[in-house]
């Protein structure tokens, strides 16, 4: 990963440990990091 993707995880992770812990189903906040849709534009 390179550090601005990095710093964009940094951003969402507690929105996505709190959603896993509500809903117990894994959040989509970091989905572009794994369907490739990230880019560095």
């Amino acid at each position: 990963g390179t550090p601005k993707m990095m710093q964009m995880l940094d951003e969402v992770k507690w929105d996505m440990l709190n959603e896993w812990a509500e809903t117990r189903k894994a959040p989509q906040h970091a989905r572009w990091m794994h369907d490739g849709s990230y880019s560095e534009d």
